[in-house]
């Protein structure tokens, strides 16, 4: 038995994703977050592989993930985890046979998801993100970033876009039409600009 972590996500059909660690539920964040994810899913599938002495091996990858680029199978791992040997020379494998299956294979380190502020910043934008956007709404926002390059939270925050403005910014960033710097943290100063996504 293993405690499980809830996480709503808005990009799958299911209520409710099951992470098996706190940085699993990170990693579903991400992925909530990040535009060039269509969907997901945590723990899809068996894969059987030979080591390097022939013997016989069974991985369960943590995460699923379908992106405009193509499949990816995700392993979730402190980093510590992650540099073992054992765990390093899978990766190697992995990393090398699954192109020919049509999926790329990826180990994210726990500390690379909960990289600060990214997470916070993360957060925040997914915390507003859930209601939709009026085709109307995003036709605002987009003449408005023509006609000045950039919008700050402030006036979002000071309804100069309606009552649901700071929803409408966030939501807008998750679908890739808009984009702010991750790495700063977020203020009423957060500039939004136009993104290079496409959803």
């Amino acid at each position: 038995m293993r405690p499980t972590w809830k996480y709503p996500s808005f990009k799958n059909a299911v209520l409710n994703n099951h992470g098996e660690s706190p940085n699993e539920t990170s990693g579903f964040r991400w992925l909530d977050f990040n535009p060039e994810v269509l969907t997901y899913r945590e723990q899809p599938c068996e894969i059987v592989y030979l080591d390097d002495d022939g013997v016989e091996c069974r991985h369960f990858p943590d995460i699923e993930v379908l992106a405009h680029t193509g499949p990816q199978l995700w392993e979730v791992k402190a980093e510590r985890f992650a540099n073992a040997d054992v765990i390093r020379r899978r990766t190697e494998i992995l990393s090398a046979e699954l192109p020919s299956w049509g999926f790329v294979y990826r180990v994210m380190t726990a500390e690379e998801l909960n990289l600060q502020p990214r997470k916070d910043n993360i957060l925040k934008i997914l915390d507003f993100a859930r209601r939709p956007v009026a085709d109307s709404e995003r036709s605002m926002i987009t003449d408005e970033l023509r006609r000045k390059g950039q919008i700050v939270w402030r006036d979002a925050v000071e309804g100069k876009y309606g009552g649901y403005g700071r929803e409408i910014l966030c939501r807008l960033v998750i679908e890739g039409h808009l984009e702010i710097d991750l790495q700063v943290r977020f203020s009423d100063d957060t500039k939004f600009i136009l993104g290079t996504v496409r959803c």
